[in-house]
């Protein structure tokens, strides 16, 4: 449970042989889900981890896909960060604003504990970031679909008491 023992014989091996790997096919990379086949190959000792991922995403994704892989990748990210910064910096209403905060926050969240793990590769992480994004998106699109809470009008229906 030693973050610098983990790093040192954990997560730093793997994040080299990944990096040898990505480096052995820099352009397109060794393929879509190819990883989890390789790794051994280009790693010197087992560190104890699962090596199924490469424990960072990105890095993983480098590893697969190549420089054109990442930079489709880092291209999403700058769109988002623009859209974050265009959707924070228009007018809103207190709750939109504060909607928008929550959800960029799990957003940025999950992307940056993809540096250390692969948790947008786990079907519960991945579907709830998609979430949090799509709701993002809608949001950040129509600021006015979030409004404070809202008070029920009664309706005035006829009682016994009225004449019936």
């Amino acid at each position: 449970a030693n973050l610098w023992t983990d790093l040192e014989t954990g997560r730093l091996p793997i994040w080299r042989a990944a990096t040898a790997m990505a480096l052995d096919h820099p352009v397109f990379g060794h393929g879509w889900g190819s990883f989890n086949f390789l790794i051994d190959g280009y790693r010197d000792t087992p560190t104890g981890l699962d090596t199924s991922y490469a424990h960072n995403d990105y890095l993983q994704v480098f590893a697969e896909t190549g420089i054109v892989g990442l930079a489709f990748v880092i291209w999403l990210l700058v769109l988002l960060a623009r859209r974050i910064l265009r959707t924070l910096s228009s007018p809103m209403s207190a709750e939109a604003r504060l909607t928008i905060v929550w959800l960029t926050i799990g957003i940025v969240a999950a992307l940056v504990h993809s540096i250390a793990d692969f948790g947008l590769r786990i079907p519960g992480v991945g579907f709830m970031f998609t979430l949090l994004l799509a709701i993002f998106v809608r949001v950040s699109a129509e600021p006015s679909l979030v409004t404070g809470p809202r008070r029920r009008r009664r309706s005035r229906r006829p009682t016994r008491a009225d004449g019936e």
